[in-house]
């Protein structure tokens, strides 16, 4: 027999193994609905800014999608939809995990696509690393603009216009800022009289978070992206990042939420679907309500920025 104290252990070890298997099970259906304002209300009167008086645009992101490999109902974008009545919806890529998925991807997209139509809402698409073989052409033929170094313009409810630039994935070609502000999308309206949108009402839609760090803020003021899936299932010691991930952002602990960089505002979701495994731990599926303000100063991020200048430096193969 063995020692009582080793089956009191054994007995708590898979008590709580059980309890985080079911756990990991259960959190991927438990959508949350998360809100963001940026630049934040505190930086806006800090920074005298809230003396733009115009209307902010409110946008719903969501990204990661992952069919066949998430466990929430297509009716959960619907509803929120309608329950927030956005400006704009946004989808930041990766529609499926396999390019077998692709068909069924884009039946899932022009659905919603659809829904927005009906709605009088834009909706917007850019590409990520598993939507290799999804073409402009495809995503048109089921009603939606997929946005490769292209732009897209969009009136927030006051009548100003917002220009969004979609980017190329940085792991299947180039995220071109220039050729993105030359190309405006065939599905996108245009300004008349046509005027240039300065840079604090531009929004870069990025997949891949380590895209800002190509980007100037002289161009644009905010970027959106995914791809991180907020760690999926969380590891000690951050290893989901550590191991698992080679980015630059999340090695410096920029994983998810709001982060200032390089003098914009960055965004990177959770994401609503699930890679490899249909399993989330500590990293709740999310769709974001995010409300922008023009923003008319730099971001406060001289702190991050030396944080990612000292691990570039640090991990610099050159150096090495």
């Amino acid at each position: 027999m063995p020692p009582l104290i080793f089956v009191i252990i054994l007995a708590l070890f898979l008590a709580v193994a059980f309890a985080i298997g079911i756990r990991a099970l259960i959190e991927p259906q438990c959508l949350e609905l998360s809100s963001y304002e940026l630049p934040p209300a505190t930086f806006r009167i800090e920074e005298g800014t809230r003396t733009d008086a115009g209307t902010p645009l409110r946008l719903l992101l969501f990204t990661d999608y992952h069919f066949p490999l998430n466990r929430l109902p297509l009716e959960s974008i619907f509803s929120m939809i309608a329950d927030t009545e956005p400006d704009v919806v946004v989808f930041g890529g990766d529609m499926t995990s396999h390019p077998s998925d692709r068909e069924a991807g884009l039946f899932i997209a022009g659905r919603i696509a659809a829904h927005c139509a009906d709605k009088g809402i834009p909706y917007l698409a850019i590409r990520g690393n598993h939507d290799e073989d999804l073409t402009p052409e495809e995503a048109a033929g089921y009603g939606f603009p997929l946005l490769i170094n292209e732009h897209f313009f969009v009136k927030d409810s006051g009548g100003r216009w917002w220009q969004f630039l979609g980017l190329e994935d940085i792991r299947l070609g180039k995220a071109d800022v220039q050729s993105s502000l030359a190309r405006r999308s065939s599905f996108s309206p245009a300004p008349k009289p046509y005027t240039v949108i300065p840079a604090g009402r531009r929004v870069v839609l990025a997949h891949n978070p380590d895209t800002v760090l190509e980007l100037d803020r002289a161009h644009v003021a905010f970027c959106l992206s995914g791809h991180f899936h907020g760690g999926q299932i969380h590891l000690p010691l951050h290893l989901e990042y550590n191991v698992l991930r080679g980015e630059v952002l999340c090695r410096c602990g920029f994983t998810k939420g709001s982060h200032p960089i390089r003098g914009l505002w960055h965004f990177i979701s959770r994401g609503f679907g699930n890679v490899l495994f249909p399993l989330r731990l500590d990293a709740r599926p999310e769709i974001s309500l995010i409300t922008l303000h023009e923003s008319t100063a730099p971001a406060p991020s001289e702190t991050n920025d030396k944080i990612i200048a000292a691990y570039l430096l640090e991990n610099d193969p050159v150096k090495k």
